[in-house]
């Protein structure tokens, strides 16, 4: 009996089209995978660059960023070419897809977590009963339930306006640390009137969060001009749609959460981290609970609101791509990025040579940030050994 000599793996995956080894290959889950299939030859790299591995990794752990058109790469060590051929420009767009894509992952998921509180500032509350003492920058304070000061004894804490109709909704809108920012959990702290009968918690029944950008279409004009829009019944006109179109455009909304009505820090939990693009929270509080009794109106109050999460360094966002229409990620890497490490991003970051060595046993350092770091002493020995020898030319002629 003759033995059939079976053909060997590369002769096996030679016979495949270059479309069929993209789409086996954005099969790979795990980012090592990902690393070493791009450093097998030149050939499977070149199949991992036009498959974009590394963008799909991000989608799939982060959808929101499906709205991303265009990404934009900035860096100030590196020369501005000229325009080649399109061979050439298409070849370096899979390339700089390539390497943001893989440094956004790496920032996202491998640097480590550092739980702090990514509001930087407090936008606008849907109502507020009396401004500016109960206003929504009172949130902003972690000891907000205490008195403002010595001389003040009244409670720090956000009030809406009372209601009759305990369905009618609130929100507060809240500015971020960062355009990227992944956030992980929101910690509210409803307000307990100590100061009246009974001590009356004013807490909503639900909550829920949005997170999003604001709309760059949107004309920007006072609020004093707004107002009196409205209260003149004249529809503001907008060439692209009939009405006005929306303040803010989500990117995610959550699930409503049951809020306790008791006088603590309560923790909401997000199903999972979720990416805000455009440094804009809002929190919608659902249902009233609680009247006060010499109204008899629902009343809803917060003391306190934190946002959980880690802003995304060296990344940015743009509503507006440079074609046009969609949504931009900006990549900067420059001096500070190389040479600086960061408190919360490590100073070593792998890429591709870094995953296979780990995966092997043999963890190496990052090559191409080592051609970097050369480049950089290269230029600065070359300025040293200038000023030295103009000094000497000096020292010379004196």
């Amino acid at each position: 009996m003759e033995t059939q000599i079976m053909p060997s793996p590369r002769g096996i995956w030679d016979l495949l089209d270059d479309d069929t080894i993209i789409y086996i290959l954005k099969y790979l889950v795990a980012p090592s995978d990902v690393a070493n299939a791009s450093v097998v030859s030149r050939s499977w790299r070149q199949h991992v660059l036009e498959g974009q591995l590394w963008r799909g990794l991000c989608h799939r752990e982060f959808p929101e960023l499906g709205l991303i058109d265009d990404v934009i790469e900035i860096d100030i060590l590196r020369r501005v070419e000229g325009a080649g051929s399109s061979n050439t420009s298409y070849q370096s767009t899979l390339e700089k897809n390539h390497r943001v894509y893989r440094q956004l992952y790496w920032e996202m998921t491998q640097t480590p977590l550092l739980e702090r509180n990514c509001i930087s500032a407090a936008i606008a509350a849907s109502s507020t009963d009396k401004f500016p003492e109960e206003s929504i920058h009172e949130t902003l304070h972690p000891n907000s339930k205490r008195p403002r000061d010595i001389h003040d004894s009244s409670w720090s804490y956000w009030s809406s306006t009372g209601q009759k109709d305990p369905r009618v909704p609130e929100s507060l809108t809240y500015k971020l640390l960062s355009s990227l920012c992944l956030v992980h959990e929101i910690k509210i702290r409803p307000f307990e009137a100590e100061f009246q009968h009974g001590n009356p918690v004013y807490s909503s029944k639900y909550v829920r969060f949005r997170l999003g950008y604001e709309n760059p279409r949107r004309p920007s004009c006072s609020d004093d001009m707004l107002k009196m829009d409205v209260e003149c019944d004249k529809p503001l006109e907008f060439p692209w749609t009939p009405g006005p179109p929306p303040e803010y455009i989500w990117t995610y909304v959550s699930p409503e959460y049951p809020m306790d009505q008791r006088d603590s820090l309560q923790t909401f939990k997000l199903p999972r981290p979720v990416l805000c693009m455009g440094q804009i929270l809002q929190v919608e509080l659902l249902e009233r609970v609680q009247t006060q009794l010499q109204d008899l109106l629902y009343y809803i109050c917060v003391c306190h609101v934190r946002v959980i999460g880690k802003p995304i360094k060296n990344f940015g966002f743009s509503p507006l791509s440079a074609g046009g229409g969609g949504c931009g990620l900006i990549c900067q890497r420059g001096l500070d990025y190389l040479a600086t490490p960061k408190p919360d991003i490590p100073e070593h970051v792998p890429n591709e040579d870094d995953a296979a060595g780990a995966a092997l046993g043999a963890g190496r350092d990052n090559f191409a940030e080592r051609i970097r770091q050369l480049r950089l002493n290269r230029g600065l020995w070359h300025f040293t050994r200038e000023v030295s020898y103009n000094s000497a030319a000096s020292c010379r002629h004196m």
